[in-house]
């Protein structure tokens, strides 16, 4: 029970910290509430391709799937770790153009994708600069 109302906090410090983001970048607040929507206003504001998204969506599938897969063989270890690695550089690409255009550097990128409940209220208290440009791919 504790467990879950400890999740439950940490979900509720990252999704306020997106909802101060998303103002900030001129978007709604509510928007951040949504599961694929809110990744989809996040790749807007980073201003990156839209096949982004789509890596998000699928990895995101592949991870639910591998929690919910009974057959346990190595072939699933391996695409899961793989699926897994693409997500979370997915991910540091959209953190870095949104930490670039907060005038933050590479390691906020790195806290917003491996510690969102800490850095989404750290960087929304910011000023955001939309007007900054960025790299279409992030990083790389």
């Amino acid at each position: 029970m504790l467990f879950i109302l400890v999740v439950i906090g940490i979900s509720l410090i990252e999704i306020i910290g997106k909802y101060k983001l998303f103002l900030k970048a001129n978007k709604k607040g509510w928007y951040s509430l949504i599961p694929i929507y809110n990744d989809y206003v996040l790749v807007q504001i980073a201003e990156v391709r839209w096949w982004f998204l789509i890596i998000l969506i699928f990895t995101r599938i592949s991870m639910i799937l591998s929690f919910i897969s009974i057959d346990e063989t190595l072939f699933f270890n391996i695409f899961d770790i793989i699926s897994n690695l693409i997500y979370f550089l997915t991910l540091y690409c959209i953190n870095y153009n949104i930490s670039t255009k907060c005038n933050k550097n590479y390691i906020y990128a790195l806290g917003l994708t491996f510690l969102p409940f800490i850095f989404y209220p750290l960087i929304s208290k910011e000023k955001f600069n939309n007007k900054k440009n960025v790299l279409p791919f992030g990083v790389v």
